[in-house]
């Protein structure tokens, strides 16, 4: 391909369409082409202020040393806070409307994006937590050992050994009943996997997709009491809290409509990272001992706090400013739901981010609690605008992510090929070239043109001749003068 040549006339156009059986129809004389230039969702970028210094320090330096982008560690670093947090602190909007700080976030990333290392780095201090809880797990057991065979031997008089249970600060790849096991006795527990799929795919995978567990997960998530009866288990949660993080490809993602249903509002309850992809590149930054020490430094103070003495939660209010500022964002977010153009799909994400202001509002003033920058009794103003920074962040993902979650098959393949033809000298390429290289899954010559045609009639391209006297599609980007 040599650049894009003369737009075709009239004439010139219907020739090459019987030549090439194309079907520019817009293109053609008496019909007037209307150009849409192609454009993705934009997003926002993550709102890194929002995090003490030593936990920005984390997360740009874990995002540049890679490279990928830092919404990748800074939502990693939200999901293990939630997660340390746990049942200890609660935050109360108005009497009895209390709300922990769990959240469930989903890293959107295409495979080598880079979104494996920073979850892995967020989730080095509980990895660090869970080698100790094994290390004290097998000492427990060896005592018990012993007790147990001295009062096997001689059971007069004595009582049997209770024997240890294993504790947990994370599990990852767990079947639904050895996670729902592990919450009677684990709190304050972090679900953790590379990728999400996994966690979506197991959900009623004994049960043919019959079973409950996914209604189980609903009841996790607003911390309803969860009361499992099987056949050879019983577990009842009264207090259940998980936090859930980990990352997802955007195809993956977008095959998982159906364990992602929005009938039962399950897929609002995720927030979800999408940041634009990175062209691949290498890093000369280091990722420094500092950076990873303080993190630590953060992880091992949230997990050191405590709630009351009898197991209930530290309770949080809003100082009056903090008030002030809450209400006026619940109207602020509540006239955009009641706008009359509202979008109908985004409704229900947008009733759960008014839950997520509050958890998010309580994680943020945590971070800054644990670094010595804010009091521990109450939510104060600055921790209420951080976290509505971070629910418009959320809120401009969100509307990618239920974009492509309402794709097409056309829909997805047009993504494709614009994608690849902005690349391309000129944003120009004939059918021949894209059945070539195989974009968007193109095998045959008849696919690209009806393809080309897709994408005209969007006008996003016009048919055009290249430098060769070739047919071919140009993006309306390349057309205009720069």
């Amino acid at each position: 391909m040599r650049g894009v040549g003369k737009l075709l006339g009239a004439e010139k156009l219907k020739k090459a369409q019987e030549k090439q059986n194309l079907k520019a129809v817009f293109a053609q004389e008496g019909n007037e082409f209307i150009a849409v230039p192609y454009h993705e969702t934009t997003v926002d970028d993550f709102p890194l202020a929002v995090f003490p210094p030593e936990v920005r320090r984390f997360v740009e330096e874990t995002a540049d040393s890679i490279p990928c982008p830092r919404d990748f560690a800074a939502l990693a670093v939200l999901g293990v806070t939630g997660g340390l947090l746990g049942n200890k602190r609660m935050i109360e909007a108005k009497p009895g409307f209390r709300q922990y700080a769990q959240g469930w976030f989903a890293i959107v990333g295409a495979p080598g994006s880079g979104k494996t290392e920073p979850l892995a780095k967020a989730m080095k201090p509980v990895f660090d937590m869970q080698t100790k809880l094994w290390e004290t797990y097998q000492l427990e057991k060896e005592k018990y050992d012993i007790d147990f065979a001295t009062w096997k031997a001689d059971k007069r008089g004595h009582t049997e050994p209770e024997e240890p249970k294993m504790k947990f600060a994370y599990v990852s790849d767990a079947t639904i009943e050895a996670l729902f096991a592990n919450m009677e006795v684990n709190p304050n527990l972090i679900a953790y996997w590379d990728e999400l799929s996994g966690w979506l795919k197991s959900m009623n995978q004994y049960k043919g997709g019959a079973g409950g567990d996914k209604a189980h997960f609903l009841s996790i998530w607003s911390f309803n009491p969860v009361n499992i009866i099987r056949m050879a288990r019983h577990n009842y949660i009264p207090d259940p809290h998980l936090a859930i993080v980990g990352g997802i490809q955007p195809d993956v993602l977008m095959g998982l409509r159906n364990e992602m249903s929005e009938a039962d509002g399950f897929i609002h309850r995720v927030l979800f990272g999408f940041p634009a992809a990175m062209k691949r590149r290498r890093s000369d930054v280091n990722f420094s001992k500092a950076a990873e020490a303080g993190w630590k430094n953060v992880c091992e103070k949230l997990n050191g706090l405590q709630g009351h003495p009898d197991g209930t939660p530290i309770i949080l209010t809003l100082t009056k400013m903090a008030k002030t500022l809450y209400n006026a964002w619940q109207d602020e977010h509540f006239a955009e739901i009641n706008a009359p153009n509202f979008p109908e799909r985004l409704e229900g994400p947008w009733a759960k981010l008014e839950i997520y202001m509050l958890r998010l509002a309580l994680t943020v003033q945590m971070l800054r609690v644990v670094s010595g920058l804010a009091n521990d009794g109450e939510i104060d103003e600055e921790s209420i605008l951080a976290a509505a920074d971070l629910v418009d962040y959320f809120k401009s993902h969100a509307k990618k992510v239920y974009e492509h979650l309402s794709e097409t098959a056309e829909d997805k393949q047009v993504r494709q090929v614009v994608k690849w033809l902005q690349m391309q000298e000129g944003q120009s390429a004939t059918p021949r070239d894209m059945q070539m290289y195989r974009v968007a899954g193109i095998k045959t010559a008849n696919e690209a043109r009806q393809l080309n045609d897709a994408i005209v009639k969007r006008g996003h391209a016009q048919y055009s001749l290249n430098d060769q006297g070739k047919p071919c599609i140009t993006l309306v980007a390349g057309l205009l003068p720069p």
